[in-house]
């Protein structure tokens, strides 16, 4: 599941004065538990990991259109995709 669904569902559930374009500081219990079941960690384990990851998944969507646009514009010169550095040789 992609972050920005959790984003979507995070913010379904919050308190309604709270402004969506700020991450909360506490998950919403339901979105804790969901996560601690999906993850199989501790809810107090899903709460420590939300005050490190809440500002990756309230910006991810940001920060994937930033990647796209460089990679229109530099292609694979950034190093978003592998490149072979040993080629087949074809032997003959």
């Amino acid at each position: 599941m992609r972050t920005i669904h959790f984003k979507d569902d995070i913010v379904l559930v919050s308190d309604a004065l709270w402004p969506a374009d700020v991450p909360p500081p506490v998950l919403p219990l339901s979105i804790a538990n969901l996560l601690s079941g999906l993850c199989d960690l501790r809810i107090e384990m899903i709460a420590d990991l939300w005050g490190l990851l809440k500002d990756v998944v309230w910006n991810w969507e940001e920060k994937v259109q930033v990647i796209n646009e460089r990679y229109k514009k530099y292609g694979n010169y950034l190093g978003y995709r592998m490149f072979n550095l040993f080629p087949c040789q074809a032997s003959i």
